[in-house]
């Protein structure tokens, strides 16, 4: 295996991405923040999104969570 090059001219930026397969975005939660407020940072994305991709029922975030917050 070749060692990891972060600029490759070769290669596009998008590719040299792993664990992110078909451009998933992530939101790391911060304190304070909310599922609306975090809605409200992606445009398209509704709270309801982000409770489907992420398997939330209820609205409780803890700082550090991961949340996917794009379908990819």
């Amino acid at each position: 295996s070749k060692p990891y090059t972060p600029t490759s001219s070769t290669n596009k930026p998008r590719s040299s991405v792993k664990l992110n397969p078909s451009n998933v975005t992530y939101y790391t939660v911060k304190e304070g923040d909310s599922l609306w407020s975090i809605s409200q940072k992606f445009s398209g994305v509704s709270v309801q999104n982000i409770k489907d991709w992420n398997g939330i029922s209820g609205s409780k975030l803890k700082p550090g969570m991961k949340l996917k917050v794009s379908k990819g």
